[in-house]
């Protein structure tokens, strides 16, 4: 393909599910809908799409062996090679989900996380740490386009995954672009009263009672049991807490936490309500959003929290990427020690007892959330696929 500077470009988005629920699938939406949307023709190649996307772009079917979730990704990744041809294309950005040579979006790295892992023998002998097949090809993947050198450019979603990638892999500082996640800002401006009052009602909780809320997917690695042993220390106040998620241990690790709840005397103040669609309503129900995570490269639910309107108490930019964004006593409060339930307990209490200085912060959040749009992030991704031209 041949670019020329102010044209619209072909551009192919390589990424195993397409839908506007969560996670990646839906920062890629944003962001293939944001680039159609300034003119640019849009190729998705995707297992699903359920119907999501403009009716403009174009979406490419790649087929995948359901046997299991290992399978599936690496039925993606061997026939997303196979049908995704980079030179029919200006640029090709892969979301992480294959090998495909072009620009590649890291969202993680997973090789860290095992080397990490491997450094703590007392890590080695939990049940959560054993390295499964998944998790191997996985890291087989990065090995390939990091190592191989697979890839034009790297885009990265933090700082804190550039220095993951970089000490791991040993790729060059200059071949990585940080570029923070954003948020479609229009999902947030909806009234919160009807559904903050539809929410609370829906668990029981009085307007008089404060809510945390606590949203991710592998519950032990964001930190639910420090959040619950914080709320254990703070047993005869009104808090409350919301988790919304899964873990990929399922069920039994659901039991666990529902069972150190019920230990704490406080299995009436927790409520698991798993998967939700409307994972927005329970950000506007919710009055503190806390996330003690130990590693997240740039978690999405930080940023939606702020776009809420909630002040958040977080982990430091050294195991959390959305932080780098934050400013500790403006929109968060950043713990010292994410696994003292003590300390975060105490930022919860400063909060709880404090209205004036939550409005404050929730305030702070929300602003600092108006400067990471849809806009600007598309603006920063083609700065970095014209660089590759």
């Amino acid at each position: 393909m041949g670019f020329i500077c102010g044209e619209a470009m072909k551009i192919a988005q390589v990424v195993r599910n397409y839908n506007k629920t969560s996670g990646i699938s839906k920062v890629v939406a944003d962001l293939s809908e944001e680039l159609f949307a300034l003119g640019h023709e849009i190729h998705v190649f995707t297992n699903t799409w359920n119907n999501y996307g403009n009716s403009g772009m174009v979406f490419h079917k790649i087929p995948i062996l359901k046997l299991n979730f290992p399978f599936e990704v690496s039925t993606f990744n061997y026939f997303s090679n196979l049908l995704v041809k980079p030179c029919d294309y200006d640029v090709v950005n892969n979301h992480s989900d294959s090998t495909v040579f072009g620009i590649y979006t890291a969202h993680s790295c997973h090789g860290f996380r095992w080397k990490e892992i491997i450094k703590d023998k007392n890590k080695l002998r939990q049940k959560e740490s054993k390295c499964t097949s998944l998790d191997r090809y996985i890291i087989g993947m990065e090995e390939e386009v990091f190592l191989k050198k697979r890839y034009k450019k790297i885009i990265a979603v933090s700082h804190y995954l550039k220095r993951q990638i970089i000490e791991t892999y040993g790729v060059p500082a200059e071949d990585i672009i940080v570029v923070y996640n954003a948020i479609n800002l229009e999902e947030y401006k909806t009234p919160k009263d009807k559904i903050r009052l539809c929410i609370r009602s829906e668990h029981n909780i009085s307007e008089e009672e404060k809510v945390l809320f606590f949203a991710g997917y592998d519950f032990r690695l964001k930190g639910l049991d420090v959040v619950i042993k914080a709320l254990g220390h703070l047993a005869q106040s009104n808090v409350k807490l919301i988790v919304v998620g899964r873990d990929r241990e399922g069920q039994s690790i659901m039991n666990i936490f529902s069972k150190l709840a019920s230990e704490l005397n406080i299995g009436d103040k927790v409520s698991f309500v798993g998967s939700k669609k409307n994972i927005r309503d329970y950000y506007f129900a919710s009055d503190i959003f806390v996330f003690p995570t130990q590693s997240d490269t740039f978690g999405m639910v930080e940023l939606e929290a702020m776009a809420s309107g909630l002040p958040l108490i977080v982990s430091s930019s050294q195991f959390n990427g959305g932080c780098e964004i934050m400013e500790d006593g403006r929109e968060c409060f950043i713990l010292k020690d994410h696994r003292d339930p003590v300390e975060l307990a105490q930022k919860i209490k400063c909060l709880v007892e404090n209205e004036e200085l939550r409005g404050k912060m929730g305030k702070a959040a929300f602003e600092t959330a108006q400067d990471h749009s849809l806009p600007k992030m598309a603006n920063n991704v083609l700065e970095v696929y014209k660089s590759t031209l």
